[in-house]
């Protein structure tokens, strides 16, 4: 194990001073880890239970304390464009950090499931053009896991 974490530091080192590389964000099923599947589940798993819970509840409310919105907003008809930046980030992170579903926090901002999705992929986008929302949603969900993952338990 101390010649892999010998091993990654000088490789992040090594690239410290690089600009952005976008294969290294966005990743698969969880871009914290780089590694395969097989890999990334021997990590978040601890005698076969996964090692954190999150709630869809829980990004809603993270979520909206740092977009500084009221979660009501998020129910109304309103399509203003922080609403919805709000909304599919709300989706992005319920994929990335919780491995809920769409429809779980659909029915909390009152959208259905094919709207999220949509929403959720044009964030994806926005997020390969926009370094700063990139920047913006990917602390959203290292604060999250932060709070809800302890690797070293």
């Amino acid at each position: 194990m101390r010649t892999a974490r010998t091993q990654y530091e000088t490789f992040v080192r090594d690239g410290l001073g690089e600009d952005y590389r976008p294969e290294f964000y966005g990743g698969g099923a969880d871009a914290r880890i780089l590694g395969n599947d097989s890999f990334l589940y021997r990590c978040l798993t601890y005698n076969g239970e996964q090692t954190f819970r999150v709630t869809a509840q829980e990004i809603v409310a993270k979520v909206c304390a740092v977009y500084r919105i009221n979660e009501a907003a998020l129910k109304a008809q309103s399509q203003q464009r922080l609403v919805s930046e709000v909304r599919a980030v709300i989706g992005w992170l319920a994929k990335e950090v919780g491995g809920l579903t769409l429809s779980s926090v659909a029915s909390l901002v009152n959208r259905d499931v094919g709207s999220m999705s949509s929403a959720v992929r044009r964030l994806s986008d926005r997020m390969e053009t926009v370094p700063e929302l990139a920047i913006r949603v990917r602390a959203l969900k290292v604060a999250l896991e932060e709070n809800l993952v302890n690797l070293e338990a």
